[in-house]
């Protein structure tokens, strides 16, 4: 929610419009690691993207949501130590996880096809 908050706020300094989350119904706990492995990997990503808005948004208007927080690398070892426990269904994971970068690509550029994973 804080995340949410954060890129609401970037998004309005930036004048543009919030896009709205697309419905995912829930499939197991299996196939929601898989989707925070993408959303905890694009966290991190994000990190670098910050870095390098250094340039052109002299200071953090409009790049908060980029910045993280300092729990990020804790939380991306936490979950890889999960995603590495075992009886992981792989396949499950492995959905999930497409499903995740699928659904960024949808919301980043809504009239492209599908992504292929």
């Amino acid at each position: 929610r804080v995340r949410i908050a954060l890129l609401e706020d970037d998004l309005d300094a930036l004048d543009q419009t919030p896009l709205h989350a697309l419905p995912c119904a829930m499939r197991g706990a299996d196939f929601c690691a898989g989707v925070l492995y993408t959303v905890q990997g694009s966290t991190l990503g994000g990190k670098v993207i910050w870095r390098q808005l250094n340039a052109l948004l002299p200071d953090d208007t409009g790049r908060t949501f980029f910045r993280g927080s300092i729990d990020d690398s804790r939380n991306w070892q936490t979950l890889c130590a999960r995603l590495e426990e075992p009886d992981r269904q792989i396949d499950q994971m492995v959905a999930g996880a497409r499903h995740g970068f699928e659904t960024f690509a949808q919301l980043l550029m809504p009239d492209s096809e599908t992504l292929a994973v």
